[in-house]
């Protein structure tokens, strides 16, 4: 629609001439959506992680040292050094 208008895009008011530049911009609304995603993932993982330990916390003791060695040794810096 306003593709039909490009030679008037020096005449456009500044709203029309932000939504012709927004058509342009290729993946648009997968951008967006990406950018929401980053946006609103510390706050989930905020709501979720209480959670999440409330009921990490009614394991033995011994199955939480087990659950909690296997996250860490991927991410210690021997492992990364061999690989």
């Amino acid at each position: 629609m306003l593709g039909e208008h490009e030679h008037e895009i020096d005449q456009m008011a500044r709203a029309d001439r932000f939504l012709y530049e927004m058509s342009h911009i290729s993946h648009y609304e997968e951008k967006l959506k990406a950018l929401y995603f980053k946006k609103k993932f510390s706050e989930r993982m905020g709501e979720c992680k209480p959670k999440v330990d409330s009921k990490f916390a009614l394991f033995p003791l011994h199955q939480q040292l087990v659950f909690r060695t296997s996250v860490s040794v991927p991410r210690g810096a021997h492992l990364n050094h061999m690989c």
